[in-house]
Parts: C-alpha cells; sequence; structure tokens
C-alpha cells in the first residue's frame, strides 16, 4: 500500500491503513481503497485512543497516596506521601485544589 498526497499525486509515505486526514489518501496496489478501509483502524489504535480521550478520562489518586497539612512559619502547605516508597511531595494551594479534583468522578 502506497499513501498519496492528494495536493501533488505523489507517493508520500509507505505504509498501513488509509490516511485520509490532512489530505492524505490510502489505495493498495490494485487501487481499491474501499476493500483496505474495512481493516483500519487496528484494534490497538482503538484502545489507545479510549485510553488518552481526555473527554473519557477519570483522574483518581494513586494507591497508597496520603494527603496532610502541614503548617510552617504560619504557612499552611500540603503533603502528598506514596506510603509504598516513602516518598513525599510538598505542594501549596493550586496544586492542593487540582489534588481534591482528582476524585475519579
Amino acid at each position: 500500500m502506497t499513501i498519496t498526497d492528494n495536493h501533488t499525486g505523489g507517493s508520500v509515505v509507505p505504509g498501513p491503513g488509509p490516511a485520509s486526514v490532512h489530505g492524505l489518501a490510502a489505495t493498495s496496489a490494485s487501487g481499491d481503497a474501499e476493500s483496505d478501509a474495512e481493516a483500519w483502524p487496528p484494534a490497538w489504535a482503538v484502545t489507545i485512543r479510549a485510553q488518552t480521550n481526555v473527554a473519557l478520562s477519570r483522574p483518581k489518586p494513586r494507591a497508597g497516596v496520603e494527603c496532610f497539612e502541614v503548617t510552617e512559619d504560619g504557612r499552611t502547605r500540603w503533603v502528598l506521601r506514596h506510603s509504598p516508597t516513602s516518598k513525599y511531595l510538598r505542594i501549596g494551594a493550586l496544586e492542593r485544589e487540582a489534588w481534591d479534583a482528582f476524585d475519579g468522578s
């Protein structure tokens, strides 16, 4: 299969699957784009697309991470602690707001 540029008609990149995005079209050796469309997109591409779709993403805290408040010199901050590794991260008010938003809903 060869991917051709619709604007110049020249070969751009050899590769699988249709590339109708950005003005590219794919044809098989026989020139039949319809028969190739049935195999596109591959299952792995659909899975990756679903996993990286921000609209479907529901972030939630990682298991074993705790957040607790610390006051130092009159300033309030928060500390995230990952219990299994005993790693810590000090965060401010804005980061705490973001952390609170990671509730999985």
